[in-house]
């Protein structure tokens, strides 16, 4: 794809102040410049955002511990697609509000922030414009002077009433297991947003259902889809069979509430030793679908989807 195929402009959008809009024939972007960095809008045009966004600042840490620790600067969380270290503590909270640069070469988005106080890691993206497809590297540097343990953790919120859907390990491995599901405190395995197939899982955002629910899956298939209004927003990233992952060995998490619902990838952990980089790369692919897509709480519907992939 060569620069005359999208277009790229600063604006100033909503109350996200100076942002990146990108636009493709395949869909349309727009990135933060003057906090995170985030990625609030994602979609086929400027009418159809798949991302959920937090307009009014409802979700920020108010932590006495935060403020403390922090110095009274809050982490606000914005919505749409951000970078955390895992595993998840206080100061996986650590703010993100300073401007951030921006530079383009060819088709690759460059994007730095600034140090992250306290925890003392740099994030770094670039992501690159394909003609069906963009690619975002997520970087996590550390800066400061003693070997760290984390993990990169890519979180995408998606914007309310669609369905995630996730194809289930398969391999024979004979007597023993192939798969792990990984639950948190709060979560129901008869919550009805729920599904657990034979072979596939799927769990609805619900405007209505105030309780959370959240899960996780040592993803070796490295592939996750978000259905709403007749498109299919897909999240590939590489599952690594060698690697050591957080939370009990998932590389991938779901969560939702009444607000939103959250795909989440992971990268193995690592000891990240001081002036060191760990990368993890998510692709996002964005389809035009049949409005008759079922229930998405069956094996056969699901995997409809999936064969399309």
């Amino acid at each position: 794809m060569s620069l005359t195929q999208f277009q790229i402009k600063e604006i100033t959008y909503k109350t996200f102040q100076k942002c990146i809009e990108i636009r493709t024939d395949l869909y349309y972007l727009i990135i933060t410049k003057s906090f995170g960095p985030r990625i609030i809008f994602f979609g086929p045009n400027d009418k159809c955002n798949l991302l959920f966004q937090d307009n009014h600042d409802v979700f920020r840490m108010n932590n006495a511990n935060h403020h403390k620790i922090f110095q009274n600067d809050a982490w606000h969380c914005y919505g749409g697609h951000r970078l955390w270290a895992s595993p998840e503590s206080i100061y996986t909270y650590a703010p993100d509000n300073q401007p951030i640069e921006v530079k383009l070469k060819n088709n690759k988005l460059c994007i730095i922030a600034p140090k992250l106080p306290v925890v003392n890691l740099k994030i770094k993206w670039e992501i690159t414009i394909n003609p069906g497809n963009i690619e975002i590297k997520h970087t996590i540097v550390n800066q400061g002077n003693k070997q760290v343990e984390l993990a990169v953790w890519a979180l995408t919120q998606m914007a309310p009433q669609g369905v995630a859907i996730f194809k289930l390990n398969d391999a024979d491995t004979g007597f023993l297991p192939n798969r792990k599901l990984v639950l948190w405190p709060y979560t129901r395995l008869n919550d009805p947003r729920l599904f657990l197939g034979n072979k596939y899982c799927s769990l609805k955002m619900d405007p209505n259902n105030q309780t959370p629910i959240k899960l996780g899956f040592d993803y070796r298939i490295g592939q996750a889809i978000y259905l709403l209004n007749n498109y299919k927003f897909t999240i590939s990233y590489l599952h690594d069979d060698t690697g050591h992952y957080p939370d009990g060995g998932c590389s991938c998490e779901t969560y939702t509430n009444q607000h939103f619902l959250e795909i989440e990838t992971l990268s193995k952990l690592v000891q990240l030793k001081p002036k060191h980089s760990i990368t993890h790369v998510e692709t996002w692919k964005l389809e035009r679908i049949s409005s008759r897509i079922g229930s998405m709480q069956s094996d056969d519907d699901i995997a409809k989807i999936f064969s399309n992939n």
